[in-house]
């Protein structure tokens, strides 16, 4: 994944509170910005697996009556 699909999306994240970033010294070069999960990007995360898992197994549900007919 190139640097200008990504830091948007991460810059997008932070905004929204789901991720905290953070800049740190590097041992060797320039500072880095180190990204990662708040709580509340934990609890949003944990909610769209589950939206996922659900739809997933729906579309499975789905395809295993086609198949199997």
């Amino acid at each position: 994944m190139k640097g200008g699909t990504l830091y948007p999306v991460l810059l997008r994240l932070q905004r929204t509170g789901l991720v905290d970033a953070r800049w740190r010294a590097g041992s060797s070069g320039p500072a880095r910005k180190y990204y990662r999960l708040t709580e509340s990007g934990a609890q949003r995360l944990r909610q769209t697996t589950a939206d996922w898992r659900s739809f997933a197994t729906g579309v499975d549900t789905i395809l295993q009556e086609v198949t199997t007919s």
